[in-house]
């Protein structure tokens, strides 16, 4: 092939390449560009999509809030304003001019603060069951109450059951956190002996209990041992606890990395409840007093089932507001791990 006619050819080619070049550049800018503009889009939908979600959490969470702070207002407002006191519903008085004990004004404040405990668990009410709890035990132990004193012993355990529930409901919630530790013990005291105690099952919680001072009628006081739990006087803690000992309220800082809460979940003396033994709804606690009354021998010992709860290390709940030197203190444990500065 002649050389003219081969560079006539490769001319031809280039010239070919040299006219459609410039439309691949546009093709391709035209690509990249549709490209980009659809990455952009999607980008700005989903940022759009986060956004709305984030405002109807936000509305959501505000609309609960206002509820809750209306229902709160509410009742308590109906609570302390008499609707749920006794003084306005007491039965009329008696003949001699003494007000007599009516049943619906307890299972009225029963319902209230099972009500205002299911939607509020990190408020503190323990102060209100406690003083429902004293005035039914001073009727239990009325000798002159007559059948009035069963029935409170009913709303009694009605009441120690709603606080009971709470109590365990939190204690599953914390339990269900990594690193959180558990364990149940079984305590038993007669008379004026030493308490007996044995733990059930295992346990990883740092805290140990080395005493019960005493069983009282629905409370037990427990002595605690802890390499780093004495207090400032080297007293080891202790701690009187009851059905209305809520772990998300009622928990204490042994040590900088020990924070332990304590329930009580059962409490049995045979001696107080023999005159209740028809009234006692948990047919498991009925056997134990009903054996217990013809042993004979452990009629006189009471009996409690606790359990103690090691919060995982550095829980915050929404009640704790920590002290700005514990934060400053967790921010350079964080940074001398790492090995940085500050």
């Amino acid at each position: 092939m002649p050389v003219d006619k081969r560079r006539a050819d490769k001319k031809d080619l280039w010239d070919k390449l040299s006219s459609i070049g410039p439309l691949f550049i546009a093709l391709a800018v035209s690509a990249i560009g549709g490209w980009f503009n659809f990455q952009q889009a999607s980008l700005e939908k989903a940022n759009h999509r986060q956004e709305l979600f984030t405002s109807l959490l936000a509305q959501r969470e505000r609309a609960d809030s206002n509820l809750r702070a209306t229902m709160f207002n509410t009742l308590f407002e109906a609570y302390f304003g008499g609707k749920f006191s006794s003084k306005t519903v007491k039965r009329p008085a008696d003949s001699k001019g003494n007000e007599q004990f009516n049943p619906n004004a307890i299972r009225s404040q029963i319902m209230f603060l099972n009500l205002l405990s299911r939607n509020f668990e990190t408020i503190d009410i323990k102060p209100l069951f406690e003083e429902v709890d004293r005035q039914l035990t001073a009727l239990i132990n009325d000798k002159l109450a007559g059948d009035d004193s069963k029935v409170a012993f009913v709303l009694r355990q009605k009441l120690r059951r709603v606080g009971k529930s709470l109590a365990l409901n939190q204690a599953k919630n914390l339990a269900s956190l990594q690193q959180t530790h558990t364990e149940k013990v079984f305590i038993k005291k007669c008379g004026s002996e030493p308490a007996e105690f044995h733990i059930i099952g295992k346990t990883q919680v740092q805290s140990k209990i080395i005493d019960v001072t005493d069983i009282l009628d629905g409370k037990v006081r427990v002595v605690l041992d802890t390499s780093n739990s004495a207090s400032d006087n080297g007293v080891p803690p202790s701690f009187t606890v009851s059905f209305y000992d809520m772990p998300y309220i009622d928990n204490a800082h042994l040590s900088s990395n020990v924070r332990l809460s304590i329930v009580l979940e059962q409490y049995i003396s045979p001696r107080r409840f023999k005159p209740f033994l028809n009234q006692i709804v948990d047919h498991g606690i009925a056997d134990v007093v009903r054996r217990s009354l013809e042993n004979g021998r452990d009629s006189n010992c009471d009996q409690a089932v606790i359990r103690l709860i090691q919060f995982p290390e550095g829980y915050m709940g929404l009640r704790d507001r920590p002290y700005l030197e514990e934060v400053y203190r967790r921010i350079l444990h964080a940074q001398s791990e790492k090995g940085g500065e500050i």
